[in-house]
């Protein structure tokens, strides 16, 4: 028993502020919740007897609008978030990806291939060749060399 007592006292602060805070709080849930309740009463509820001025509310006064279209918040995310992006990506999609990645990626195949040409003329498979390529490089290195001295 003394376990679930410590249990107790360590899920609530000392002095009661636990209980005093949540009061507040639903306090302050209940007059809102008031409030709605008022507003729809003066404008909803009574489907009769709706005053001139409820007539104009709902019948597309500044307020409807602003209620219908849902604050703008679905326009005001189109232009300052989804335009500007589909603008950018369209660039990057047109200009920046051919002209720059493909470039770039279309030059080093451009420069593997006209190396490979190369080595296709130099890499002939005909050992006479190498050793013709090998005589020649040993006799410029001894060249450089009996210069230097």
């Amino acid at each position: 028993m003394e376990s679930m007592a410590a249990t107790d006292l360590r899920w609530r602060p000392r002095g009661g502020s636990w209980l005093a805070e949540r009061r507040n709080q639903f306090d302050l849930v209940h007059r809102l919740r008031s409030v709605d309740w008022v507003f729809a009463r003066l404008f909803c509820l009574r489907p009769g007897k709706q005053t001139a001025r409820s007539t104009r509310f709902l019948a597309g006064g500044a307020p409807y609008r602003l209620l219908l279209h849902k604050y703008y918040i679905d326009e005001l995310y189109d232009v300052l978030i989804v335009r500007p992006f589909t603008y950018c990506s369209r660039w990057l999609a047109q200009v920046f990806d051919p002209g720059v990645i493909d470039g770039l990626v279309n030059a080093v195949a451009k420069g593997a291939r006209g190396f490979s040409l190369i080595w296709r003329e130099i890499q002939t498979g005909n050992v006479q060749h190498y050793l013709a390529g090998f005589l020649a490089a040993t006799l410029a290195l001894l060249a450089y060399f009996l210069k230097q001295q």
